[in-house]
């Protein structure tokens, strides 16, 4: 068994646009509840990307 679990992922709407940095901090709320529910701790955060960071999509929208 491991001892924690590392996640990295990207968060971004299907339709292509701009997401609301409320929605970033419901989902972060989300998680950190559950975690707690759980008897988990959780470590971490979210941020917007730097300049450069991604070029066009970050997933191939439908």
């Amino acid at each position: 068994m491991e001892d924690c679990w590392l996640f990295s992922f990207a968060l971004e709407k299907q339709n292509g646009k701009k997401l609301e940095e409320s929605k970033a901090y419901e989902l972060i709320e989300l998680i950190t509840s559950w975690s707690i529910e759980n008897g988990l701790q959780i470590g971490g955060g979210y941020r917007a990307p730097k300049p450069g960071e991604f070029d066009g999509d970050i997933f191939k929208l439908k």
